[in-house]
C-alpha cells in the first residue's frame, strides 16, 4: 500500500505540471480510474483558482490592433485573489487552442488589478512556428514576453476602441470603474459610490460611524460602544476601502496589544480614540496611501530630498500618482512605471547628487526606460518624448522659483545610472 501510495505521488507531481489529460490506474479502493482533469480531481482545492480564474463566458470581443479575440472574467470581489504569476490569471490560445504559459515564470504579485480580474486572448493572424514551441502545446517565451509588456496596452485599446461591449462585459458600475482606475482612465475618489460601499461591506454612513477592520472589536472597545466589523478576504479591496473612508473624514488607527496587532478602527472625527478605546491597549493614526495632493503639490513633494545621503550618494525623483486629487493631464498615466518597479509613480528625469538636482538628458533617460522595460505601456521612443517634454514644462512652472530649482547641477557625464 505504501508502495502505490509513493507511486501515486509522483504521478500526481506530474500532473501538477501538464496541461493535458491523465488517467491514473491503482490497486487503492474507488482508485481514480474514472477521473478526467488533474485541475478538477487532484487539486480541487489547492488549484481550484485557476477555474475560477478561468471560467469565462462566451462573450468576447475582437481587438483588431493585435488580432485577437478578448474576453475578461469578473473575479469574487470578496475573496482572496492574489495571484503570483501572469500563467495564473491570463490564458492565451491559438486559434480557440489552448496552449500552455506555464514554463514562463513572471510575477504579478504586486498588480492589484488581478486581484479583481482574469483574462482570455485568443491568438490570430500570427505564424505558429514563430510563436508556439514544436510540439505546440505551449507559447515561446519571447512571445509571453511580449505580450506582457503589452498587456496593459491591449487593454487600452479594447476600453478605448470597444467601450459598449466591455462595459456590457463588466456590467457597468463598480467593475467598469475598477477597470478604468487600473488602466488610468479615472481617479480613486470616481471608483465608488456610496450604495457600493453599503451593498459590499454593509456600511450605512448615517448610522456606522465607528468600523473595525481586519480584526474583532470585541472586548477591545469600550462597552457602551456601537460598532460594525468589516473583514474581507480581498486585501486590495480593503485598501480601497480604507482610503475611501479617508477621503469621507473618517480617522483610522491600528490598534495594538503590546507589540501585537489587534486590527484596525475607523472613526468620524466626532469620537476620539483615547474614549473609546479600552486603556490596556495603544493606538497610532496611519493615512492610507499618504496624503492627498494637487498636481502641482505632488511635483514639489517629489523634488524634496526625504533623507540626506552620503556626498558621493544621488537618487531619483518620483511623482507619486496614487494620492493626486484634482484635474490634471491624464496623458502623464502612460509614463507609469510597471509594478514591480514602483506601481502609480512616474519617474523624472531629474536625480539628487551631492545634494543638488541634475537634469538628465531627456533621451538618455527615455532609452534607459526602455531597455529595461520599467514602463507599464508599451510606447514608442516618439510617443513618451512627446508626454515627458509636456511633463518638463509643468515642472519647471511650478519650480523655477524654488531653491533647488536655481541651484542644477550640469549633466556630469562620469555619473552612471545606479542599476546599471
Amino acid at each position: 500500500m505504501f508502495s502505490c501510495f509513493c507511486q501515486l505521488k509522483k504521478l500526481l507531481k506530474i500532473a501538477s505540471s501538464s496541461i493535458v489529460n491523465i488517467k491514473i490506474e491503482t490497486d487503492l479502493d474507488e482508485d481514480f480510474t474514472k477521473f478526467s482533469n488533474y485541475q478538477k480531481y487532484f487539486y480541487r482545492r489547492g488549484l481550484s483558482y485557476l477555474e475560477k480564474n478561468f471560467d469565462f463566458s462566451k462573450e468576447r470581443i475582437w481587438c483588431n490592433e493585435y488580432n485577437i479575440f478578448f474576453k475578461i472574467n469578473i473575479l469574487d470581489i470578496k475573496e482572496y485573489n492574489r495571484s503570483h504569476t501572469f500563467n495564473d490569471v491570463v490564458q492565451l490560445l491559438f486559434k480557440g487552442q489552448i496552449a500552455s504559459t506555464r514554463d514562463n515564470y513572471i510575477s504579478v504579485y504586486d498588480n492589484d488589478l488581478f486581484n479583481f480580474f482574469s483574462f482570455e486572448f485568443d491568438f490570430y493572424g500570427i505564424n505558429a512556428k514563430e510563436v508556439l514551441n514544436i510540439n505546440r502545446d505551449s507559447w515561446k517565451s519571447d512571445f509571453v514576453h511580449e505580450i506582457y509588456v503589452k498587456f496593459f496596452n491591449i487593454l487600452k485599446n479594447v476600453y478605448e476602441n470597444n467601450f459598449l461591449e466591455l462595459s456590457k462585459m463588466l456590467k457597468g458600475g463598480l467593475y467598469l470603474r475598477l477597470f478604468e482606475y487600473f488602466i488610468g482612465k479615472i481617479n480613486f475618489k470616481e471608483i465608488f459610490l456610496d450604495e457600493d460601499i453599503r451593498e459590499l461591506f454593509g456600511i450605512d454612513f448615517d448610522l456606522n460611524r465607528i468600523l473595525f477592520l481586519q480584526g474583532k472589536g470585541l472586548n477591545l472597545l469600550k462597552s457602551d460602544v456601537n460598532y460594525i466589523d468589516i473583514y474581507n478576504r480581498n486585501d486590495c479591496l480593503q485598501d480601497l476601502l480604507k482610503k475611501y473612508l479617508s477621503n469621507k473624514g473618517f480617522l483610522i488607527y491600528s490598534i495594538f496589544d503590546g507589540e501585537k496587532s489587534m486590527g484596525q478602527i475607523c472613526i468620524q472625527p466626532l469620537f476620539k480614540i483615547e474614549e473609546i478605546l479600552v486603556e490596556q491597549y495603544s493606538f497610532s493614526e496611519i493615512k492610507p496611501w499618504g496624503n492627498n495632493l494637487d498636481f502641482e503639490q505632488s511635483i514639489i513633494s517629489a523634488f524634496k530630498p526625504k533623507f540626506h545621503l552620503f556626498s558621493e550618494c544621488y537618487f531619483y525623483l518620483y511623482i507619486n500618482l496614487s494620492n493626486i486629487e484634482g484635474d490634471f493631464d491624464k496623458e502623464f498615466y502612460d509614463l507609469r512605471l510597471s509594478e514591480q518597479n514602483h506601481e502609480n509613480r512616474i519617474l523624472l528625469p531629474f536625480y539628487i547628487y551631492k545634494n543638488k538636482l541634475v537634469r538628465a538628458d531627456l533621451k538618455d533617460f527615455i532609452n534607459f526606460l526602455l531597455n529595461r522595460k520599467l514602463l507599464l505601456l508599451d510606447l514608442s521612443m516618439e510617443k513618451i518624448l512627446k508626454i515627458y517634454k509636456k511633463l518638463n514644462i509643468e515642472i519647471e512652472a511650478v519650480m523655477k522659483n524654488t531653491e533647488i530649482w536655481k541651484t542644477q547641477n550640469e549633466i556630469d557625464e562620469n555619473i552612471k545610472f545606479i542599476d546599471e
